[in-house]
């Protein structure tokens, strides 16, 4: 399933992957969790470079709890406000 809605590479999709793994990140046993957060954070960044811009909904989206404590998280924000 996620491999279909990254082929299509619509925004929308990205972002739903992007938010059932950063859950998964946070339920799951080390390895795999850190595999789910690198991927996350892969496809966030992709989102990013795609347009999308939504600040708001990356800072208040509680599925994206998990991902908030990475350092990546806040390069992610500085590229929000480039």
């Amino acid at each position: 399933l996620v491999r279909v809605l990254e082929k299509e590479s619509k925004l929308q999709n990205l972002f739903v992957i992007e938010a059932s793994l950063s859950l998964l990140a946070s339920s799951t046993d080390a390895a795999h969790s850190e595999s789910n957060r690198n991927k996350a954070f892969e496809l966030l960044n992709r989102a990013l470079d795609e347009g999308w811009k939504d600040r708001a909904h990356l800072e208040q989206d509680a599925d994206l709890a998990p991902l908030r404590s990475d350092p990546r998280w806040q390069d992610l924000l500085k590229r929000l406000s480039e």
